[in-house]
């Protein structure tokens, strides 16, 4: 019986360590999504957006 008994011991263990993991994953996304964007961030999009319009075959001034 003891076999069994640490069979469902593991399982009930990963069960909850499965659920912590998704609580704790779930928890940084939403978090780093509300992060305000910093002037790297602002400059970044800035430049896809220009080399998106460039590969598009738009041009638009760039300041």
């Amino acid at each position: 019986m003891s076999i069994y008994q640490s069979f469902f011991d593991g399982m009930a263990l990963g069960f909850f360590l499965g659920i912590l993991t998704f609580y704790l994953v779930y928890r940084y996304k939403i978090r780093r999504s509300k992060k305000p964007k910093d002037d790297i961030d602002n400059l970044v999009d800035d430049i896809k957006s220009y080399y998106r319009g460039v590969s598009e075959r738009k041009s638009d001034d760039f300041e």
